[in-house]
């Protein structure tokens, strides 16, 4: 009888996590191991945060739109007769809202991808977003466990392969949740996007003498 004492190997990016996007284990119906289930709990925050992220970058782009849109209004205004061109100036801004709540809506990050961005940002390697999709691949050891799974595993006339396959995945996500505990908690803090905000900013500032100077159309 032999003894192999062996830990997880450093999580690296693999083609468990490349190219798709883990599920939720919750979906699996089954009762969830303990770490886990604090994988999902400690994600929860993160998802938030990445939707808020998402949805600030998304406004900038429609207040960017609806900027662009104003100031094409006010220079067709000078050129053209457009005798409904104040209600189309109010309807510009409210379809953009229309058209940002639909965004915001079909922005909300899924469990896995929250875990793909928490290890791509949060310096995790793949290890949240792994342990997700071991879940999902091995649904049999997504459950508690019924033994210690410590480090030391019997090779013998009884070594189960899938047994010790199991274990690992258990380990690798504890492992997980340890490096998810200490990940920064303001991640995904909210950016200005540049681009849209300073083609906003500069439509603003064109919009308002576009409407200001005397029309040629009402000379």
């Amino acid at each position: 009888m032999s003894r192999i004492r062996r830990s997880w190997p450093e999580a690296r990016p693999s083609a468990a996590t490349r190219g798709y996007v883990p599920a939720d284990p919750a979906s699996l119906g089954v009762v969830l191991d303990p770490a886990l289930t604090e994988i999902r709990t400690g994600l929860a925050g993160y998802r938030r945060r990445l939707w808020v992220r998402r949805s600030v970058r998304r406004a900038w782009y429609v207040a960017a739109a609806v900027a662009v849109a104003e100031l094409l209004l006010a220079i067709a205004q000078r050129m053209l007769p457009i005798e409904q061109a104040p209600l189309v100036a109010l309807a510009i801004p409210v379809v953009g809202i229309l058209v940002l709540l639909v965004l915001v809506v079909r922005t909300h990050p899924t469990i896995g991808e929250t875990a793909l961005a928490v290890d791509s940002e949060g310096g995790a390697g793949d290890a949240v977003a792994s342990a997700l999709a071991f879940a999902s691949a091995m649904p049999g050891a997504a459950g508690p466990s019924v033994d210690a799974d410590d480090d030391t595993i019997v090779v013998d006339g009884t070594f189960d392969i899938a047994e010790a396959e199991a274990r690992f995945v258990r380990r690798q996500r504890r492992d997980a949740a340890a490096r998810l505990r200490g990940l920064d908690p303001g991640l995904f803090r909210p950016r200005i996007a540049r681009r849209p905000a300073l083609a906003a900013l500069i439509a603003t500032a064109l919009v308002l003498p576009a409407v200001l100077l005397p029309n040629p159309m009402d000379l």
